[in-house]
């Protein structure tokens, strides 16, 4: 199974971690976090339009629309920064793709079973997915926030406004009880760089959280349509 670069923890594999490596091959160490300041997510339309005398309108459109998604954070721990800034480092910034959760269109999940590596996920509205290559929520992940636990694949098969079922080819999602949340998943390239980024207030404890607490945006771009 290829190696999935997951925004921001890193390389996923096969099913047999949640975390995110550094190098192919390597230990599991980065566990996803959300935006603790929201995610959002819009279309940009690329249709042009010529109105005449009469008001006829002409309408052309130049590509396929896209989104463009953005992540806000404010004072979050120096190690979930450098967390961020070591994944734009590993795909050398905004010249390689790479796979974004988009949060700000979550469904809960009700039902969740695996068959033949097959996900299984009961939700009650299903338009955010596809079983097209390249669009939008044509990959898809399951959350379960209070384990960090997931796990993303390909769509298989969507059922209107009941269910989708998409391969479990990365992460080690199990435990299908509790609240579970079902997300798509988007390829994108970096839409900027992480200069907006502002120091805050110094934490001087003494362990993984110590350092300048963090502020910014990270924005995204779509690769395909949406």
């Amino acid at each position: 199974m290829s190696n999935l670069y997951l925004y921001p923890i890193g390389i996923l594999t096969a099913t047999d971690t949640s975390q995110g490596k550094w190098t192919s091959g390597g230990t599991g160490v980065n566990d996803l976090f959300e935006p603790n300041m929201g995610c959002t997510s819009q279309i940009s339309d690329n249709v042009l339009v010529s109105q005449f005398e009469n008001h006829a309108i002409q309408t052309r459109k130049r590509i396929p629309n896209f989104r463009n998604l953005k992540y806000s954070y404010e004072d979050i721990w120096s190690r979930e920064y450098e967390q961020i800034e070591r994944f734009f480092e590993l795909r050398d910034g905004r010249a390689e793709r790479f796979h974004v959760i988009d949060f700000s269109q979550n469904e809960k999940c009700t039902a969740m079973s695996i068959t033949n590596s097959n996900v299984s996920a009961s939700i009650s509205d299903t338009h955010r997915f596809s079983t097209t290559s390249g669009r939008t929520g044509y990959y898809a992940c399951a959350w379960k926030p209070t384990q960090a636990s997931l796990v993303v694949g390909k769509m298989v098969s969507i059922s209107a406004d009941k269910q989708i079922t998409f391969t479990a080819s990365w992460g080690d999602l199990s435990v299908y009880g509790g609240n579970i949340y079902v997300y798509p998943v988007i390829e994108c390239y970096f839409g900027g760089d992480l200069n907006n980024f502002k120091q805050g207030e110094f934490n001087p404890e003494d362990g993984d959280d110590r350092g300048y607490m963090y502020s910014g945006d990270v924005s995204f771009i779509q690769y395909g349509a949406d």
